[in-house]
């Protein structure tokens, strides 16, 4: 079984055919390493094969100096703890020895024992190593020209972070610890800044000075599950963070600020073995899920100044009518209140929910009570003094990610992280923390919950991000339709019984509807459905048979059904190439606005 691979290239300067090695190192399950040489004509031949490992290498690191190729350095992580390193003096001529009375073809595969290189046995190399760790996987090595350090990290909460020091004229290493609670995943370090950031199981993103290990040099916080991977842009002194919530983040490293967020835009999988790659020179990213691949492109800076309304990434935007005023929120857990005509603001809360992030927010009917959604799982009902009154338990005590708060005249719904509604009735809401009620309907949906929208007096509709959409009685919270975007499936919708249902047309039939997913992205989420809509104003659509319900999704797709008929009146692509889109519509039900995360807003006439 191959666990891991890494590209080994040696040279001058660029690439010359002839006075460069380029080759691939394969780690193995077996304890063993193979270097295979590539060749323009016969492609990759096996040159070498090193046996004898004491434990199962995970993870490699291949340096070379840019100013002289024949010095080079393959460090090796394993599942025992072991950092150990192969330090090249001839790597442009060859990486080991070969026995000089041998007259074997040199495409045959050498066999190397690793006792060999310890020994000192091959002069063109020789073994660093330490065992620090105390048999923790070791998660990532490194080589640090620039400090002459072997970086490594476990995910173990002593000895996470380790620096190894070389030692001018010597085979020893000089240890520098950290102690990262809960462990790291990943890391990667800034050589200009003089920083490295790891990637924390805690959810955190931790900044250190190398030479200072008793406190980091700052926390980035905002994940709301175990972060992954970690890498700096250079040039601009940024950071990336990916996490299994399947959420990337860019963050200000001068300001610690997270400065953009993106989600949505990945496949929809529980269990994902993930890897991180910025190209930084043509501005591309490539995230890894499993066996498929991930492009994201980053915009060319246009050199303006901005000006900035919050310290932090703003997450949500609403518009009050009755007092006309705007009120927006931020990753760092601040709402901020601003006067529509003149921009003026007006009001500030600051530490909503602590450090966590808003993820989303909504209004009463009366537009006088505000509901703030957070990662760290709870919904706070404010006046407009900044009071609190309520603070509603929607995570059950766990951090999650809350897409969407319906405030209905009767019961909260929060969404977003589970397959089920999760709903508070007013009628509970006396004491200050308030628990979460059954939602009778039960389980309805395959995947995740993002979105919901209500037609009065009792239609309410949800989107998943498997591409369901399922139409509910909301009073007696029962399920009677469902309609499905997965590709090649036929979906047989079962209605709830007569006594319960709204309509009499619809209580004693089953509705079936095929539909194909227009994705061609390839992921699982393809047809994830991120926004619904009635199209409240259009009267008569039980005669006409016109669309009352609009649908958008990560496919970049906008779709109109008739629920009444549970049909699939029309689609078209508003943003093609883009992913995930997001949307509304005015109270006329006149025009269609979507928007990307490219940064696209389109207005569509759809009268």
């Amino acid at each position: 079984m191959v666990l891991k691979t890494g590209i080994i290239k040696a040279s001058n300067g660029d690439t010359h055919i002839g006075t460069s090695y380029f080759g691939v190192a394969v780690a193995f399950t077996s304890k063993e390493v193979y270097f295979a040489e590539l060749n323009s004509k016969q492609g990759f031949s096996c040159q070498y094969r090193l046996q004898g490992l004491e434990g199962t290498v995970i993870c490699m690191n291949y340096w070379c100096n840019p100013h002289d190729g024949n010095e080079a350095i393959l460090t090796l992580g394993d599942v025992c703890g072991q950092v150990q390193a192969i330090v090249f003096n001839t790597a442009l001529i060859s990486l080991f020895e070969r026995p000089s009375n041998s007259q074997e073809d040199e495409n045959v595969t050498m066999t190397i024992n690793w006792q060999e290189l310890v020994s000192g046995y091959h002069r063109c190399c020789y073994v660093l190593q330490h065992r620090l760790h105390d048999k923790e996987w070791v998660r990532q090595v490194a080589y640090s020209s620039s400090l002459d350090v072997f970086i490594s990290v476990t995910t173990s909460s002593m000895n996470t972070l380790v620096l190894a020091w070389r030692e001018k004229l010597s085979p020893r290493l000089t240890m520098t610890t950290f102690h990262v609670t809960q462990g790291v995943n990943s890391f990667d370090f800034h050589p200009r800044l003089n920083l490295i950031a790891t990637a924390g199981v805690n959810r955190r993103v931790c900044l250190w000075n190398p030479y200072v290990t008793s406190k980091s040099a700052g926390v980035l916080e905002g994940h709301s599950d175990s972060v992954i991977a970690v890498q700096f842009i250079t040039e601009r002194k940024l950071l990336l963070s990916f996490a299994k919530d399947k959420v990337l983040r860019i963050w200000d490293i001068q300001h610690q600020l997270c400065i953009q967020r993106i989600a949505g835009s990945f496949p929809k999988s529980l269990d994902f073995h993930s890897v991180l790659y910025f190209d930084e020179p043509r501005g591309r990213l490539f995230i890894s899920f499993n066996n498929q691949l991930t492009l994201l492109e980053m915009e060319p800076e246009t050199g303006k100044s901005r000006v900035a309304s919050h310290r932090k990434a703003v997450t949500c935007v609403l518009y009050n009518s009755v007092f006309k005023q705007v009120i927006s929120s931020d990753t760092g857990s601040t709402v901020i209140f601003w006067l529509i005509d003149t921009g003026q603001k007006t009001k500030e809360f600051t530490r909503c929910h602590g450090n966590a992030e808003i993820s989303t927010m909504a209004l009463d009917g009366t537009e006088t009570r505000l509901f703030t959604g957070s990662t760290d799982g709870t919904v706070k009902i404010w006046d407009f003094n900044g009071h609190c009154h309520h603070q509603l338990n929607a995570g059950r005590d766990r951090a999650v990610e809350i897409s969407q708060i319906l405030v209905l005249s009767r019961t909260i719904l929060v969404l977003g992280w589970d397959r089920m509604i999760t709903v508070f009735h007013l009628s509970s809401l006396t004491q200050s923390l308030v628990q979460p009620s059954d939602w009778k309907g039960g389980v309805q949906h395959q995947d995740d919950i993002l979105c919901a929208a209500f037609l009065p007096p009792q239609t309410l509709v949800t989107g998943s991000s498997g591409g369901e959409i399922v139409v509910w009685n909301n009073s007696t919270e029962n399920a009677y339709i469902k309609l499905n975007l997965n590709p090649g499936k036929t979906v047989t919708c079962s209605s709830e019984s007569k006594k319960g249902s709204p309509t009499g047309r619809l209580s004693s039939r089953r509705h079936t509807l095929s539909v194909p997913c227009s994705s061609t992205s390839g992921s699982e989420n393809g047809c994830a459905v991120t926004r619904l809509f009635f199209l409240e104003a259009r009267e008569n659509i039980s005669v006409t048979g016109g669309a009352n319900l609009v649908s958008c999704g990560a496919a970049g797709y906008v779709r109109f059904w008739n629920i009444q008929k549970s049909q699939l009146l029309g689609e078209f692509e508003a943003h093609g190439g883009m992913g995930s889109i997001i949307m509304t519509i005015d109270k006329a039900s006149q025009y269609l606005i979507t928007g990307d995360l490219a940064g696209w807003v389109k207005i569509w006439n759809i009268e």
